[in-house]
């Protein structure tokens, strides 16, 4: 009878760990995911250093960019996992060098010409952010219309100037560009949840240039009720193609590029949004530039390149 009683004792002892065990497994486990409610207001800010270092019959050049910019996001309307967002940029900022030239965009500066002109007459105009909440963004709507607006208003400029224009507005605010900008600074999540030090990915098809496939692996690193580590890796990959790109100078041509990009994130759980991101990037690979006799080059030009990035995401909840 009394080894009867100790079996039973020991057998009650085991099912109060397993359900303990089991609880813990549990409550590691974290729903991550973006949290969106009517009214939510979000700032964010991204501040990207690159260099860009080339070797032109083997002399090597620099182009150095600095982009600052901040976009507002309001959450105006709720689905079971989406949302819909006005959204608007509040500042816009980028430097350009090379070869002691210089260009400034400063949404921010008392100059007035065309091309500050061009990017300040954008700030504070409203579009629309539809985004899932694993991170995915669905759509941008309204913002080629403020592009096309904002052109009209250069129309006395000749069909160079306007070209030119157009390029930078598209590299840098278009739909396309800020759909795929976005996406590729906003943490993805998993359906499931995740415990730490559980991977996931997801691939991009970024439009370029350079377009190809941006292939991530998200791990957690660290997560509770307070706090969510989250760390990042890609590789990147823009085969040869035969889109054929201005390459800057007045040079057109073709780019194949590989590379990868290291990082790590900060996210307030209670939204899902990150509070801080860090982003290393670092590409490599041959700019194919097409003979132009009116540049005085008179043959294709393969030319080896090396592109090296550093990024700053921040996020703030108002």
């Amino acid at each position: 009878m009394a080894d009867l009683k100790f079996a039973s004792r020991n057998t009650f002892f085991l099912l109060i760990l397993l359900f303990c065990r089991t609880s813990l497994r549990a409550q590691d486990a974290i729903q991550l995911g973006y949290k969106f409610h009517s009214g939510d207001h979000y700032q964010m800010s991204q501040d990207t250093k690159m260099d860009n270092y080339q070797t032109i019959r083997g002399v090597s050049t620099r182009v150095s960019q600095e982009t600052m910019s901040t976009l507002d996001f309001k959450v105006t309307s709720v689905s079971d996992h989406s949302a819909v967002m006005d959204a608007r940029f509040t500042k816009l900022f980028l430097t350009a060098s090379s070869n002691n030239q210089k260009m400034v965009i400063n949404t921010m500066t008392a100059n007035h010409d065309k091309v500050n002109e061009l990017f300040k007459s954008i700030i504070g105009k409203p579009f629309t952010v539809a985004m899932e909440s694993d991170g995915t963004i669905d759509s941008i709507g309204g913002l080629e219309s403020i592009i096309s607006m904002v052109l009209q208003g250069v129309s006395d400029t000749n069909d160079a100037q306007q070209t030119a224009l157009r390029a930078i507005l598209n590299s840098q605010v278009s739909p396309e560009a800020l759909r795929s900008s976005l996406q590729q600074v906003l943490p993805y999540y998993p359906q499931a949840p995740a415990i730490v030090n559980q991977t996931w990915e997801n691939t991009l098809q970024l439009p370029g240039p350079p377009a190809g496939s941006l292939i991530s692996t998200w791990t957690l690193t660290y997560g509770d009720r307070l706090a969510v580590q989250l760390g990042y890796s890609a590789l990147f990959s823009a085969p040869d193609s035969d889109q054929v790109i201005p390459l800057g100078g007045g040079f057109n041509g073709k780019i194949s590029l590989s590379g990868s990009v290291q990082g790590n994130y900060s996210i307030d759980p209670s939204t899902g949004w990150p509070i801080m991101g860090i982003l290393h990037t670092e590409y490599q690979g041959i700019y194919h530039y097409l003979a132009n006799r009116k540049m005085k080059l008179k043959s294709n030009l393969d030319v080896p390149v090396r592109i090296i990035s550093d990024n700053e995401i921040k996020v703030l909840h108002l």
